[in-house]
């Protein structure tokens, strides 16, 4: 599996988007994406300490889904940067052209970078 920024910014969205008051919160779904590629990025996410999630999964085969709980300070932090769709798209768009690859640090780099440039801050 290939990490997917698109569903990673989308995860990041729909968590922040959640009712915090919500009683037990089942799996979550984002339309058109496999459960278990979802499960996947979220895991990633976790790992990355962005979110809080439980990632449900089976020894045989791996992660099926997940709860999602709630972003933690940097996953605001990047989310802020990444929100502005136009920004988002640019920046994935200039750091493959110029890496030949999407780095997650390197895009969070260049969504603050732009920020910055945005609100006159060198």
């Amino acid at each position: 599996m290939k990490r997917d920024m698109n569903l990673i910014r989308d995860i990041l969205l729909a968590a922040e988007a959640q009712d915090p008051l919500a009683e037990n919160p089942g799996p979550f779904e984002i339309a058109g994406v496999d459960p278990r590629v979802f499960a996947r990025h979220v895991e990633l996410l976790v790992d990355a300490g962005l979110l809080r999630a439980h990632v449900i999964s089976s020894d045989q085969t791996g992660p099926l889904n997940a709860i999602l709980d709630q972003l933690t300070w940097n996953g605001y932090e990047f989310l802020d940067a990444a929100r502005d769709d136009t920004a988002w798209h640019k920046g994935l768009t200039v750091v493959k052209e110029k890496a030949g690859a999407v780095s997650f640090e390197v895009l969070k780099l260049y969504l603050v970078a732009q920020a910055k440039a945005l609100i006159g801050i060198p």
